[in-house]
């Protein structure tokens, strides 16, 4: 009865090589304005770097925009230094650690990005 219903289609984008996943991802908004940002990579990232970080990059800031969200948000664990970097690149901030988030009861970091021109 909690869970997220994500019937908002357009949400989330796949980038193939060679007919094979790089990475996926998309955003889920949770109420007006506000939405949690996901991405899923495969291992085929690393032949892709560039390419791969400038279209989530263009892409999930192009959902928020057309999709008039002024927080995108996401969780990322505390040991995952390349993903924290990541998500610091992409625009998001450290808000705070989450303490025993993780479904193994392991810490991580809310991190958001607000598009002040859409406020």
């Amino acid at each position: 009865e909690n869970r997220i219903d994500a019937k908002v289609f357009g949400l989330s984008f796949t980038l193939l090589a060679d007919n094979n996943p790089i990475f996926s991802g998309g955003i889920i908004p949770l109420w007006d304005g506000v939405a949690e940002g996901w991405v899923i990579a495969s291992k085929r990232i690393y032949d892709h770097k560039i390419k791969s970080v400038s279209s989530i990059k263009r892409r999930l800031d192009l959902l928020c925009t057309n999709n008039n969200i002024w927080r995108l948000q996401t969780s990322v664990k505390e040991d995952f230094k390349i993903g924290v970097r990541f998500a610091e690149w992409l625009g998001l901030k450290k808000e705070g650690l989450m303490l025993m988030y993780g479904p193994d009861k392991t810490n991580y970091y809310r991190m958001a990005k607000i598009y002040e021109c859409i406020r």
